[in-house]
């Protein structure tokens, strides 16, 4: 009896290892799959058969079948006959591979196929392959990734296809293209096309290309020239490079992947040359590299994104389950574990933002750049832009929220002084007529509210005519600048200022009684006459005004305000052009 509690829990112990491991690799393949449904390429998986065991949504964007219509199809349903060959080819020299002893288990190849679209086109995607292997290393089937590159093809076809070339096009193509000849000293090479994109990649001119030696300069290693060397030679009797993925070293030292087409071909008088089509994949390759397992899969998802991406729980607290480094980075963490027990909500410069946008997901399902206020580490606030989504389980219960975080803080400034630049008068630099109108009309609701008196004064710079016709626009300006300068000082900055058009101005002086009129005069007055007594001035600087009072208690539109100081102002213009007049007040 003894002996067989001892087993039964080790039993149980075994069991709930195997759960615990089970449960892991649930959640690795949930983190896969959430990265296959999200990527713009095709991800599937096939058996030893070549049927289709998983394939990632993009297949309905890409070639117009949903998942379940083209699991269901067969490998001819789904691949012009030409391709289909290329298939069966590779497949067999794969298992003849995979026969032979030391052969490299982690091997992957790339493949350009026809695909057929739902609508009857024919599609060519680029497709990368790679064996999958149970645990005793045997192969099972294959995973990869398809690219639809239709566009590119039916380019380089094009090209293909044309005895002269339009060289400005080449020139600026988004892929490197070169044209060459042969020359006695084979296998040198003379380029007589080298477009910029090659300069690009390989960091040579075409006059440095054919100085130096193609071969010497991008395949600096004694081996690896001649294996460029027999490719070359092979190609001369026929066999052209379709989509080879070679390793140049640049000018710099650099190495860079590139994929590479070349056609050996005859052009005018039976002259042959070599056509060669070049586009750098070396960001391609290093996250090729970085998928080979599902740890690298789940962090080149998480790492490659300049945005901050998480996964959170629902709720008005909020707790993280999965976030990226650029999230940490946004809110001025230096590391993912310094930021992960965070609060969602303590983020949030007003935490009741974050109750309104869950509620909102659980009830829509999804945000949309939502502008809100969050904060860094030390406080700062700055302005983001969320996108989110609720995520369901069957039952429909919201599970977790997956998100996305951009930085708007530069955007939203840009847009305050896009703002400021609409309601400010460039040459005084006090508020425009739209500027005060809109700050006048809040301000006039708030004095309502708060039973305090306003004084609006309404402005006119007197002789702007004359100076403009007799000392020039120049000192025109002058003269203006010079009067808002004076109302700056003569008025707090809490009231509004503005210059409303030509030689006007109007000004909200706010929280005043009807008398503070007779003291701004008197400030005003003195402030002119001071400008008035410097040496060497070309004119004298008068201003008329007209001033009209706001009762709470007996409320006006602001036009009407307005009108009554002009009133006053045009009174005073005619009383005396050259002083300033007594202010009167209503």
């Amino acid at each position: 009896m003894k002996n067989q509690s001892i087993e039964n829990e080790s039993l149980i112990e075994e069991l709930d290892l195997m759960r615990q491991r089970l449960a892991i690799l649930e959640q690795r393949e949930a983190e896969f799959r959430f990265l296959a449904e999200n990527m713009g390429d095709v991800a599937f998986m096939v058996d030893m058969e070549l049927r289709t065991t998983y394939v990632s949504p993009s297949i309905e964007k890409v070639l117009g079948y949903t998942v379940k219509e083209r699991i269901a199809q067969k490998s001819d349903e789904q691949l012009t006959p030409k391709s289909q060959k290329l298939v069966f080819e590779t497949l067999i020299a794969e298992l003849e591979l995979e026969k032979m002893e030391g052969s490299d288990k982690n091997r992957s190849f790339t493949l350009e196929l026809e695909y057929y679209h739902k609508d009857g086109s024919i599609k060519c995607l680029e497709t990368y392959v790679r064996g999958m292997r149970d645990s005793n290393g045997n192969l099972t089937g294959f995973y990869g990734l398809s690219r639809d590159i239709t566009s590119r093809k039916k380019a380089e076809e094009e090209l293909l296809s044309q005895s002269e070339f339009n060289r400005l096009v080449i020139e600026n193509a988004s892929r490197g293209i070169c044209v060459c000849h042969e020359i006695q000293e084979f296998p040198q090479l003379h380029f007589t096309v080298w477009n910029k994109y090659m300069t690009m990649i390989t960091g040579y001119s075409m006059e440095e290309i054919n100085r130096l030696g193609w071969y010497q300069s991008m395949y600096p290693d004694p081996a690896v020239q001649k294996q460029a060397i027999t490719r070359m030679q092979s190609m001369r009797a026929g066999n052209d490079i379709l989509g080879e993925e070679w390793e140049i070293v640049r000018a710099d030292g650099q190495k860079r992947q590139l994929l590479i087409t070349t056609r050996h071909m005859t052009g005018s008088k039976d002259k042959p040359y070599i056509l060669g089509v070049m586009n750098d994949i070396t960001e391609r390759k290093l996250a090729e590299q970085e998928m080979r397992t599902k740890e690298e899969q789940h962090r080149m998802f998480l790492e490659s994104l300049p945005i901050g991406l998480y996964r959170n729980t629902p709720g008005t607290e909020g707790r993280f389950i999965m976030i990226n480094t650029a999230l940490a980075r946004l809110h001025g963490f230096d590391s993912i574990e310094e930021f992960f027990n965070r609060d969602v909500k303590n983020l949030y410069f007003d935490s009741a933002k974050r109750k309104e946008i869950s509620a909102e997901l659980v009830e829509k399902g999804f945000v949309s750049e939502k502008e809100v206020m969050l904060k860094k580490k030390d406080g700062t606030p700055f302005w983001a832009s969320i996108t989110a989504r609720a995520i369901r389980d069957h039952e429909g219960k919201v599970m977790y929220f997956d998100g996305s975080v951009t930085d708007i803080t530069d955007r939203k400034k840009m847009e305050e002084e896009i703002i400021a630049l609409s309601i400010i008068d460039q040459l005084s630099g006090l508020n425009n007529r739209r500027g005060f109108l809109s700050l006048a009309e809040q301000q006039l609701k708030l004095s309502s509210r708060n039973k305090t008196g306003t004084l609006l004064f309404f402005a006119d710079l007197d002789s702007l005519k004359w100076i403009n016709d007799n000392l020039g626009h120049e000192e025109g300006d002058k003269a203006l600048i010079e009067a808002a300068t004076v109302l700056k000082d003569t008025f707090r900055t809490s009231d509004i200022i503005a210059r409303l058009g030509g030689d006007e101005y109007a000004v909200l002086a706010v929280n005043m009684t009807e008398a503070d009129s007779e003291i701004i005069n008197a400030r005003l007055k003195h402030l002119i006459d001071k400008q008035n007594y410097q040496e060497n001035r070309k004119y004298t600087l008068s201003i008329s005004v007209g001033c009209s009072y706001y009762d709470p208690d007996n409320p006006c539109s602001l036009d009407e305000l307005i009108a009554r100081a002009d009133k006053l102002m045009y009174e005073q213009k005619q009383k005396n052009k050259n002083r300033f007049g007594q202010m009167i007040s209503i």
